[in-house]
């Protein structure tokens, strides 16, 4: 092989490395983040004891104490919170893209979601006024997903508005979308790959160097 081959070969090497560390830089999914309620006990107020999130006449209930489960069954765990003596209005420390959560309900529900000037951004409905698994509206199901989204990431406020005395619905598996992002799995994989290249290629180890800077 000749001198100038090989540096061809490393130059090469080199901008492979660089297209892909530059692509994989921005490379990211938004991660929702889940909150289920099994760390609260059955009619445990639910207040300011999630980080980020704020909620009102929200109370956790347990199948098998407080709930009935068979009704309204929680869709995961054991745990879910209901309107204890009106709507659930739940706060974000800081606004955010999107929020959905699984619902059973003995009477219609709506969703309004709200900026931090207190405008409106929208309200999601539910389809039936009941969907529990016993008595609920003939063609329902139990754990109806309702979710609001904001593209420009405005939302500040939900309100979640079932009977006028509460008592009307539970809520389990509440999802929030803050925009917090993390490298794609595949992200990862072409930054190795990427690295092997630009070693090889120099025909040198790429194994960090151990000591202290100067």
């Amino acid at each position: 092989m000749t001198v100038r081959s090989f540096s061809l070969r490393a130059m090469a090497g080199q901008g492979a490395f660089l297209a892909l560390t530059m692509a994989t830089a921005t490379s990211a999914v938004a991660v929702p983040v889940v909150y289920g309620f099994e760390r609260f006990e059955d009619s445990a107020s639910v207040t300011t004891e999630i980080p980020g999130l704020t909620f009102s006449n929200t109370t956790a209930l347990e199948a098998g104490v407080g709930l009935n489960e068979f009704e309204f069954p929680p869709r995961s765990g054991t745990k879910v919170v209901f309107d204890d003596g009106g709507e659930i209005v739940i706060g974000f420390v800081s606004p955010i893209f999107s929020v959905g959560a699984y619902f059973n309900y003995a009477q219609a529900l709506s969703l309004t979601a709200y900026d931090a000037t207190n405008a409106v951004l929208g309200q999601v409905f539910s389809q039936f006024d009941s969907n529990l698994a016993l008595s609920g509206d003939l063609g329902s199901g139990s754990n109806e997903i309702l979710s609001f989204a904001d593209a420009g990431g405005h939302i500040a406020r939900l309100v979640i508005t079932g009977g006028s005395g509460g008592a009307s619905f539970t809520m389990d598996d509440l999802t929030v979308d803050a925009g917090n992002t993390v490298p794609e799995p595949t992200s990862v994989a072409l930054v190795l790959l990427a690295l092997g290249l630009g070693c090889g290629l120099r025909g040198r180890s790429c194994r960090p160097a151990l000591g202290h800077a100067g």
